[in-house]
């Protein structure tokens, strides 16, 4: 039942294609390769996916429409198969910027620092949980420590998230997000609004006998936007 190889086209809600986007993978499942199209702004890229011995991705590669190398990402795993480092680099081979995490002793991620090139801090993540292993928080901190944004998740009693919400640091609201769910814990409906009720969106998704998604149907403010047909081939 391992992928081989998926298609995703997005349409406009007048039928029109706005992208496509191709994945390939190998006989282990991973995702080996990705070409995204999009329609408006002749936007071409292709991605190359290197793994370790282990199945971590470690590289990738993104070329431009003309086969010209754009931005590379090198990743870096603890002894626990955890991403602990990526490095991003320009065409050019010198650094864009660096993500670095850091773990508590069950695993969790509880920490996401970004570097600029000269090795000064960008930002900072700091994650918190709950007693079961659900985030619960995602703080978001600028360089000189001052909070810059606040996020916070809400479970069901199947440890389903079924909320996030995102606050301004001052401490007023910016977003909701309420989530749904079938049977098998699969994500039904995606719906976002604002307090003010100035905006809001919806994504309803369908699936295949194999719990993948298949459509993705976007509506801003109730009126429908993309969708997004996707096209699955397994190796049998």
């Amino acid at each position: 039942n391992k992928l081989n190889q998926i298609e995703e086209n997005e349409y406009s809600a007048d039928g029109s294609l706005v992208g496509k986007s191709a994945y390939k993978y190998d006989n282990q499942g991973n995702n080996i390769e990705l070409n995204i199209y999009r329609s408006i702004g002749n936007y071409n890229f292709k991605h190359i996916y290197k793994y370790d011995n282990q199945g971590d991705k470690i590289e990738d590669y993104i070329y431009s429409s003309d086969g010209s190398l754009k931005d590379k990402y090198i990743y870096k795993y603890n002894y626990k198969r955890k991403q602990i480092e990526e490095k991003h680099y320009k065409s050019n081979g010198s650094l864009e910027d660096k993500l670095a995490y850091k773990y508590d002793n069950e695993g969790n991620q509880i920490e996401e620092d970004k570097y600029r090139s000269d090795g000064s801090l960008n930002y900072k993540h700091v994650i918190k949980y709950d007693n079961q292993g659900n985030q619960i928080e995602d703080d978001i901190y600028r360089a000189d420590g001052s909070l810059e944004y606040k996020y916070t998740f809400k479970y069901d009693n199947r440890r389903n998230q079924i909320e996030d919400d995102g606050y301004r640091a001052e401490g007023s609201l910016e977003y909701k997000n309420i989530y749904k769910y079938d049977n098998q814990g699969n994500i039904i409906e995606d719906e976002g609004y604002r307090p003010d009720s100035s905006y809001s969106n919806q994504c309803i998704i369908k699936y295949d006998s194999r719990t993948n998604w298949t459509q993705k149907i976007w509506f801003m403010n109730g009126i429908p936007q993309t969708i997004t047909e996707r096209t699955i081939e397994y190796f049998e």
